[in-house]
Parts: structure tokens; C-alpha cells; sequence
């Protein structure tokens, strides 16, 4: 005997059965196969999760309004950069990072910098560091967006020889990996409240964020 249908449906898609196997299927067209929706709910779940190479394999899952819908959840916008494993200063992967913002390598660069000297007593010379405000628009594309100003130390960039750019790339980087919901960047407003990216609980093994790391 066939088992009830399925009542968790998204609106727009055509569900069917097939004979012998009890249960509700769908097409999906990111998988290009036919799913039975409590397979599709599990990786809408897993894909929430996900980290580095599981992140990548599920990230046609992760923003899906269908296995939202199928999980009983309101679909949540999530970057392309979102959970990426990357240090947004360097731009490196795979490594271990200090309180999810930078990697090892770039978190003692910065404590040389502020500081005023490296392992040898000198000034640090290929590190220019400086306190950089972005405007960030949270939630951008609803009726409920804010405008927050995210402040922190940031990297710039030597475009030739005495030209630099300010690190704003860099903010960008953190807040687009930490975050969910579409943002958008703004210039600075002076009235606008401030705010630091969420710092989702590190994986087993990550490095923990010393209280020093952000002075």
C-alpha cells in the first residue's frame, strides 16, 4: 500500500510517484535527477553545515527556496564567499585561522605591526595597516535592511611602488564569509551604529582567537 503523500510541497514544483517506490519525487533541475523529499530536505540541511570541500560539493543546496520549503524552513541568502575557508587579508586556504578573521601568518604580521617591531626589533616594512570603516547593508534586499558600520584593521594593497590602496577588499571578504542575507556596501555613515561580522563557532582543530587579536 502506497503511503500518504508528502505534505511538505514547494510552491511551483510538480511532485509524482512511480510504481514500487512509496514515496513523493520531484525533479530537481540543480541535481538533474528526480528526488524524493526527505533526501532533498537532508542535503538542504547538510549543505547549512558544510565546510571546505563538503561546502563546495553541496552548494547548489545551500540557498535552494525548494529544500527550504521541503525542510520547513524560510529559504536564507548565503555569498558564493560564504563559510569559504580563506584568510581575507592573504587570501590563502587551508590553513588554520586566529578567530575565523585571519590566518596565523597574517595574525603575527599584525601583532608585529602594532606593536612597532618584528622578531629582529625592526619596524615592519611590508605590512601597512590601518583602521578602515565600511558602511554595510544588512539584509539589503528586504524591507528590514540596516545600515552598520563595520570598523577593524585592515591591509592595503601597494598597486605600484608609494601607491596604496585602502584594504576595504578585505572587510568586504570577512563580511561576505560570515554573514547571511545579501549585503551591500556604502560609504561610512557617521550616525550609522557599529557592528563586527558574526564568528560562527570554529571547526574541531581551529585555532582560537586570542583576546589580544583585534587591539
Amino acid at each position: 500500500m502506497d503511503a500518504p503523500t508528502d505534505r511538505r510541497r514547494a510552491a511551483g514544483v510538480t511532485y509524482h510517484r512511480i510504481d514500487g517506490f512509496p514515496k513523493d519525487l520531484f525533479r530537481c533541475e540543480a541535481w538533474r535527477a528526480s528526488l524524493a523529499i526527505d533526501a532533498c530536505e537532508k542535503r538542504w540541511h547538510q549543505a547549512q553545515a558544510a565546510r571546505g570541500e563538503e561546502a563546495d560539493r553541496l552548494a547548489k543546496c545551500r540557498t535552494c527556496p525548494i529544500g527550504a520549503a521541503h525542510a520547513g524552513e524560510k529559504p536564507v541568502y548565503r555569498s558564493p564567499f560564504y563559510g569559504a575557508e580563506i584568510c581575507p587579508r592573504c587570501g590563502r586556504g587551508g590553513m588554520k585561522m586566529v578567530g575565523n578573521r585571519l590566518s596565523i601568518g597574517c595574525y603575527n604580521r599584525q601583532l608585529e605591526f602594532l606593536r612597532g617591531a618584528n622578531a629582529k626589533g625592526k619596524p615592519p616594512q611590508k605590512l601597512k595597516l590601518a583602521k578602515r570603516r565600511l558602511g554595510v547593508v544588512l539584509d539589503s534586499d528586504t524591507p528590514d535592511r540596516r545600515v552598520v558600520v563595520y570598523e577593524d584593521w585592515a591591509a592595503d594593497v601597494e598597486s605600484e611602488p608609494g601607491v596604496w590602496i585602502p584594504g576595504f577588499e578585505e572587510l568586504m571578504t570577512q563580511v561576505l564569509r560570515t554573514t547571511e542575507g545579501r549585503v551591500a556596501f556604502v560609504a561610512a555613515p557617521d550616525d550609522a551604529p557599529a557592528w563586527e561580522p558574526p564568528r560562527p563557532k570554529p571547526a574541531p582543530g581551529a585555532t582560537k582567537c586570542p583576546k589580544s587579536a583585534y587591539l
